[in-house]
């Protein structure tokens, strides 16, 4: 880029000190001298750039998008839980448990970002469990795995 006025035709640097405050000159095709806004049209480099509008971020719109993408494929499981029949509108309260591990061809909360028809052939390896039960029935398989059987 030509650092050079387009007036006069003398260097203009990238920043310049004004008024103790060091000022950005790295858009302007004009030098100060010949600007019609000389040192009014500069902006001061030392104070950091304040956001003052609400700003979506990707990670906020990615979320959000898996919350609604695991509530549609909680509503396709039958929205309740096979063991209890828990039933509320709360995404996070339930899981995909797979019966047969063999079967399993990745996890389903990992995997979010893959098509509807790939997610739902997973699903369809699964039971839809409350958070309660998923725990409860992998306590009992560690437990016969492990011979920890309660005795009461």
């Amino acid at each position: 880029m030509d650092r050079s006025c387009k007036k006069c035709g003398k260097y203009i640097p990238y920043k310049i000190k004004i008024d103790d405050k060091w000022r950005n000159l790295k858009n302007r095709k004009f030098c100060l001298a010949c600007s019609p806004w000389q040192t009014h049209n500069t902006r001061d480099i030392t104070k950091p750039k304040v956001w003052t509008g609400k700003k979506k971020t990707t990670a906020a719109v990615v979320t959000k998008y898996r919350r609604r993408l695991k509530w549609r494929l909680v509503e396709y499981k039958g929205g309740k839980c096979e063991i209890c029949g828990y039933n509320k509108v709360v995404p996070g309260a339930y899981d995909f448990h797979h019966s047969n591990p063999l079967d399993k061809e990745f996890e389903i909360a990992a995997q979010m970002s893959k098509s509807w028809d790939i997610l739902v052939k997973e699903v369809d390896k699964c039971k839809l469990l409350c958070r309660n039960c998923h725990a409860e029935v992998h306590h009992e398989m560690i437990s016969s795995q492990l011979g920890l059987e309660r005795k009461t």
